[in-house]
C-alpha cells in the first residue's frame, strides 16, 4: 500500500512537471479583447508576411520581341501566400485561342510551356515570354490548379501577351491546395 502511494506521488509530480509553461501576462492586462471574442494569439510578423501578398509593382525588362510578367500567388482557400511553388504558363487553345488545355498534367516543353518557381514570398518574374495568349498554371498536391480571373470569378485568367509588355499581375488568385 505503501509502495503504490509512493508511486502515485511520484507519478503525479511527474505529470505536473509536463504542463506546457503559460505566457505571463502582464499585470492590469487583459489577454482577451473587449468584445469577448478570442481568436488566439497575434500573429508574429513572420507569419504576417505569409498572409500578406506583396507582388512587385513592375515586371523584368524583356528582350526584345519578347514580353515580361510578374505577380504573387495567394490562395484564398487557405489565406496565404504560396512559397517557393512551381507554376508554369501553357498556351491557350481553341479557334480563338482562349480555352485552358483540357488536361493538366504538369508542363510540357514540348508545348513550349515555362516553368518558374514563387519565391518564399510567393512572388514571381518571368522574362522573355514569346507573344501570346496563356493561362498560368500552379503546382499543389496531387492536383494543378489555374490562376483565376479575380477573387470571387473562378474563371481560369487568360494573360494575353505582346512583344513589349511588362505586364505586372498583381495578386494572383488560386483555389489551393
Amino acid at each position: 500500500m505503501k509502495r503504490s502511494l509512493i508511486g502515485c506521488i511520484l507519478l503525479g509530480l511527474a505529470l505536473a512537471g509536463c504542463k506546457p509553461a503559460r505566457t505571463p501576462v502582464a499585470t492590469g492586462a487583459d489577454p482577451y479583447p473587449a468584445d469577448g471574442k478570442y481568436f488566439g494569439p497575434v500573429a508574429t510578423d513572420a507569419e504576417k508576411v505569409l498572409l500578406t501578398p506583396l507582388p512587385p509593382s513592375d515586371a523584368p525588362q524583356p528582350e526584345a520581341g519578347m514580353a515580361a510578367l510578374s505577380g504573387a500567388l495567394y490562395s484564398y482557400t487557405i489565406n496565404k501566400i504560396i512559397p517557393e511553388t512551381m507554376f508554369y504558363l501553357t498556351k491557350a487553345q481553341g479557334d480563338n485561342r482562349d480555352s485552358m488545355p483540357g488536361f493538366l498534367a504538369g508542363p510540357d516543353a514540348t508545348l513550349g510551356d515555362l516553368v518558374e518557381h514563387s519565391d518564399p514570398y510567393g512572388n514571381f518574374q518571368l522574362a522573355d515570354i514569346p507573344p501570346g495568349r496563356y493561362f498560368l498554371i500552379v503546382s499543389a498536391p496531387y492536383n494543378w490548379c489555374p490562376a483565376e480571373a479575380s477573387l470571387g470569378d473562378p474563371t481560369p485568367r487568360l494573360i494575353i501577351l505582346s512583344a513589349g509588355d511588362r505586364l505586372a499581375l498583381g495578386i494572383v488568385y488560386v483555389s489551393w491546395p
